[in-house]
């Protein structure tokens, strides 16, 4: 199978998109609901994890999951569980609501993530990018090591005065129950050079544009459903 042996962290509240990734060699991880957070975010992995190389910050509530992964999979990644739990209002909810890059960036508001974080990032010399947006993962799809599409104008804004590559995209083409729209970060996730969406790209009012970028940096896409594209809160991947 494609993607046998690489796991997939993601919410399962739609069970079309994990039979899908199973069905394409992954090893899923459910999200375990987090009743701190509002119910639309409960079980969205990117507000839950967060994967800077091979060290995987977690909050408490997924505590299970985690400790069952590394148990059954072995010590390829090191994990912290934050302190501080994710909850809400906004912006507590945002703690673990990083993009990382593997450029050596990590793009957030950062006065509102874990400690934990900060600290790794620092003694690790990964660059802090600082946003107003505090839904950073969910606001940006990792296209490659140093560039990535958004919907937010101040993660646009940030990634260019950091020599980011960047595309502003629209918002509103993502499905997000509870609200009026998701984010496009919400709709994907990435490993390797393919992206994953929960939907049909062209379901994008900039599908052609998201397109475009990806090409520009030889990356595949694959859509996991035929629906419109939905926010499930992002896929946290490992190798």
């Amino acid at each position: 199978m494609l993607f046998s042996g690489k796991t997939v962290i993601a919410s399962g509240e739609d069970g079309r998109i994990t039979e899908k990734l199973r069905s394409l060699g992954f090893n899923v991880i459910e999200t375990i609901k987090n009743n701190n957070t509002s119910e639309c975010i409960s079980s969205h992995a990117d507000c839950n994890y967060l994967r800077i190389n091979d060290v995987i910050f977690v909050d408490a509530s997924q505590e299970e999951n985690i400790v069952n992964y590394f148990t059954n999979r072995g010590g390829q990644y090191d994990y912290i569980i934050i302190e501080d739990p994710v909850r809400s209002p906004y912006p507590f909810d945002v703690r673990l609501n990083c993009r990382f890059l593997s450029s050596g960036k990590l793009i957030g508001r950062i006065d509102s993530i874990a400690p934990e974080v900060i600290t790794y990032a620092e003694k690790t010399h990964i660059k802090l990018i600082d946003c107003n947006q505090g839904y950073a993962a969910c606001s940006t799809v990792p296209v490659s090591d140093n560039a990535v599409i958004t919907d937010d104008p101040s993660i646009y804004s940030a990634c260019v005065s950091n020599g980011i590559d960047c595309i502003e995209v629209s918002k509103g083409s993502v499905k997000l129950k509870g609200q009026d729209y998701g984010f496009i970060g919400g709709c994907c996730g990435k490993t390797d050079d393919t992206v994953l969406f929960t939907g049909a790209l062209n379901s994008h009012n900039d599908s052609e544009r998201i397109k475009g970028f990806l090409r520009k940096y030889n990356a595949e896409y694959i859509e996991l459903t035929e629906d419109v594209l939905t926010d499930i809160g992002g896929m946290i991947l490992t190798d």
